[in-house]
This record gives structure tokens, C-alpha cells and sequence, in this order.
């Protein structure tokens, strides 16, 4: 597959509602982590060292332009300790057969920065819990 420029992405959080609401129109800057732990199992004897896979973890952040509509999305639930967010990734836009990644997540950090000299600005991040699904755009 070809490369695709980043302006392309489209991002989806759910609203208190639980309906897929588009946030891309307020983001400049998306990342979606995903790490695997590792133990560690050498022992005596061996040069080098040995690992088995541990448990998965996924974060995922965004950044971009303060707006009331994304506010009241972010602010809203991240009091919310009963409900997870769903979020939907299409790092190359949604056209048919591109990689999409969903995930359920919480909300954990959120912020809204201004200064004198710029645009109001926000930032926020997400913690998965469960499993990723990788999939394709239908």
C-alpha cells in the first residue's frame, strides 16, 4: 500500500449518547501507541537474554483546536467513572479496504491551552482497556 498523508486520518469518539461522533474537523495531531510488555526469563549461563510476551496496552492522543462542541465530548466524561468511550482510527482516511482500529477507552488527561500570542488550543488522551481491533474500512 502507498503511502498517505496525515491529513487524511479520520478520528470518531463517541458522544454521551453513545453515538460515534467525528473529531477529526478539530484535530491537527493524532498518535494510537500500542506496546507489549515483555518478561524478562534468562537465566544463569545464557549470553543472551531470553523473553516471553506479556500483556498488550494501547493509548491514543490527540491535540488540536479548543471548540465548545469537542469540549463538552472530552470534559463531560472524563468525570465519568461508569463509561467507556469508544474510539474509531482510520490513520489513512476511510475509504474502503484502509486499516481502521477500534477501541474502548477512558478518558485520562485532557487540556485546554491559550496563550496571548496563539489559538486556544486543547489536548487530551485515551487509555485503551481491552483488546484493539484491527480492521478495515468497509
Amino acid at each position: 500500500m502507498a503511502a498517505a498523508h496525515g491529513k487524511k486520518a479520520v478520528i470518531l469518539l463517541d458522544n454521551g449518547a453513545g453515538a460515534l461522533t467525528a473529531i477529526t474537523a478539530y484535530l491537527s495531531k493524532s498518535s494510537l501507541e500500542r506496546v507489549r510488555e515483555m518478561a524478562e526469563t534468562t537465566v544463569f549461563g545464557l549470553d543472551d537474554k531470553a523473553f516471553v510476551a506479556g500483556l498488550k496496552d494501547a493509548t491514543f492522543s490527540g491535540e488540536g483546536n479548543f471548540d465548545p462542541a469537542l469540549d463538552l465530548l472530552l470534559s463531560d466524561d472524563i468525570g465519568d467513572n461508569s463509561n467507556t468511550k469508544t474510539l474509531q482510527f482510520d490513520p489513512q482516511g476511510s475509504t474502503s479496504g484502509l486499516p481502521r482500529y477500534s477501541l474502548e477507552c477512558w478518558i485520562t488527561k485532557y487540556s485546554i491551552d491559550t496563550d496571548i500570542g496563539d489559538k486556544g488550543g486543547c489536548s487530551f488522551e485515551l487509555q485503551g482497556t481491552g483488546a484493539v481491533a484491527r480492521t478495515t474500512v468497509p
